[in-house]
């Protein structure tokens, strides 16, 4: 990412100066923060909330669940310092979301790991709202096919971003 408002540098995985690499520590120090107090609202949903109804509540749950995932995915960019794989960051992007289409591209299984926080708890919403009539069983279940489909997904996303393929390859 390019901090285009400030000094026009990247401020992920740049280490070139100690000046970037404080910026970038203190990102991760931030990261770290906030992981925690998501891990610690997971908690209390997990042990406080009750009235909400069943899907609603696991949707969130589980969204917050797969977003502690989806910053594991980010832990993973860390570590390599970089995003693409197969290739060196800043190749050839797709339009708009600029994700690799030449190597395999980690931002994407994030991307879906971090959006679910707001995809899972919606469908347990809209659960609880389409399917009034239905018992709370079958909402569960409803859920449940759902957000099995989603992690495959992410999960088969990383697998490919892991393996260099980009998503999609143009030219």
């Amino acid at each position: 990412m390019k901090d285009e408002e400030g000094r026009a540098t990247t401020s992920y995985y740049n280490l070139k100066t100690s000046f970037d690499g404080m910026v970038f520590s203190i990102m991760g120090i931030m990261i770290i923060f906030n992981t925690l107090f998501i891990l610690l609202t997971l908690v209390l949903f997990l042990t406080r909330a009750k009235e909400l109804p069943n899907a609603y509540l696991w949707g969130i749950r589980l969204g917050l669940f797969f977003l502690l995932l989806g910053s594991m995915e980010g832990a993973v960019m860390i570590t390599r310092l970089g995003h693409t794989v197969g290739l060196a960051d800043g190749g050839p992007g797709m339009p708009l979301l600029n994700w690799s289409t030449r190597g395999g591209d980690l931002r994407i299984a994030h991307m879906l790991g971090l959006h679910a926080l707001q995809i899972i708890p919606l469908a347990g919403y809209l659960i609880t709202k389409w399917k009034a009539s239905d018992p709370p069983r079958r909402q569960l279940a409803y859920l449940g096919g759902f957000a099995a489909l989603y992690l495959a997904v992410t999960a088969l996303l990383f697998w490919q971003a892991m393996s260099g393929r980009p998503l999609l390859a143009f030219g």
